[in-house]
């Protein structure tokens, strides 16, 4: 990790320098913070990789370039990451097939493509470059009329605003370096309302799924959810006496979430994957994290965390020290891949 000229926070590793198993290394590191990998190392000697990023506010610009390779953002990764982020990206180079929560597409070359990283999306292999853009929720979303309706969202370079956009984000990503830390703050605001007027044409010729209030009371109605989870009082008479809605239309609102009920329950097991998994937690008794968020009987916690996430607690606690341990050997063995991984997993939870 080192300073820019103008004094942002830079990481550089450049694609080429190393290769190999140690190439495949500093792509595990850094791109575990966000994704999960193909481990299979097929192909692993000739295998290169680089990546730079930079700290503009609360965004996150970066760019990276591999070579064939397979990634992927799994529910046990979204639980466990805590990373709430839209990412933007522009494939400078490369073309692959997605699969966004049951959608196949395809990505092209030149696309500028948005992903919801609370939410799972599966690449196939692929070569490419890429500039890329994370954005915090609360800096994006209150700018959108649906903040769910941009996942896998994909602007092409035939278009107006997809050339527009595209443009923009690689002309900053080679500006980013002379940028001073007042001018990048100022930038980042911009930014986050530039991506929110291009991508609003695309929601809008999308059928809403809503109906009564608007979205703004739905984002309310969530952000408060995710504080009040432990409130054993938390469902659907307390939400519509908070927030003064009817019971109809709060089941409207969330009908495409499975329900209040699911979506609460959904978001009790994600925070229960995150704490369970977290290093800090790990004398803590699973029992008592799951009860402490309303899952009294262990049987039943046990089964809907495996229905969920594939696994069980007990797994979600190993692989938390597994990560850990391997972060640490890492950050040992090769201070500079370390290094970087440590910076964006608290970067990318700003």
């Amino acid at each position: 990790m080192s300073k820019s000229s103008a004094g942002q926070t830079k990481l550089f590793l450049p694609y080429g320098q190393t290769s190999g198993e140690a190439a495949f290394q500093n792509w595990s590191e850094t791109v575990a913070t966000v994704y999960d990998l193909d481990v299979s190392r097929q192909g692993v000697n000739d295998f290169r990789f680089g990546f730079s990023a930079w700290h503009f506010g609360s965004l996150v610009l970066g760019v990276s370039q591999s070579d064939r390779i397979k990634f992927w953002r799994s529910p046990q990764t979204i639980a466990r990451s805590g990373i709430d982020h839209y990412l933007v990206q522009v494939y400078e180079q490369g073309s692959f097939r997605s699969h966004v929560e049951g959608q196949d597409m395809v990505v092209d070359t030149g696309d500028v493509w948005i992903v919801d990283l609370s939410r799972s999306v599966k690449n196939d292999d692929v070569s490419f470059r890429s500039t890329n853009l994370a954005i915090p929720r609360n800096v994006l979303a209150p700018l959108l009329r649906d903040p769910d309706a941009v996942h896998g969202m994909k602007l092409s370079p035939s278009s107006a605003i997809g050339r527009l956009l595209s443009r923009y984000l690689i002309d900053l990503s080679r500006q980013a370096k002379t940028m001073t830390p007042e001018e990048a703050t100022s930038v980042a605001r911009s930014t986050a309302h530039l991506i929110a007027g291009c991508v609003g044409p695309s929601i809008e010729a999308k059928p809403l799924a809503r109906h009564g209030v608007g979205t703004a009371v739905l984002g309310n109605i969530k952000a408060h959810i995710e504080m009040e989870l432990p409130n054993r009082e938390l469902g659907p008479e307390y939400l519509c006496r908070r927030f003064a809605v009817s019971r109809a239309t709060l089941y409207r609102l969330f009908k495409p979430y499975d329900g209040v009920q699911g979506y609460i329950r959904q978001r009790r097991l994600a925070r229960c994957f995150r704490e369970i998994a977290a290093p800090q937690n790990m004398s803590r008794r699973i029992s008592d994290i799951a009860g402490q968020l309303g899952f009294t009987d262990g049987a039943s916690f046990s089964r809907a965390f495996r229905e969920a996430f594939g696994i069980s607690p007990t797994a979600a606690r190993e692989a938390g020290n597994s990560f850990l341990a391997t972060y640490k050997v890492n950050d040992q063995n090769n201070r500079g891949s370390g290094e970087l991984s440590g910076w964006l997993q608290g970067l990318m939870k700003y």
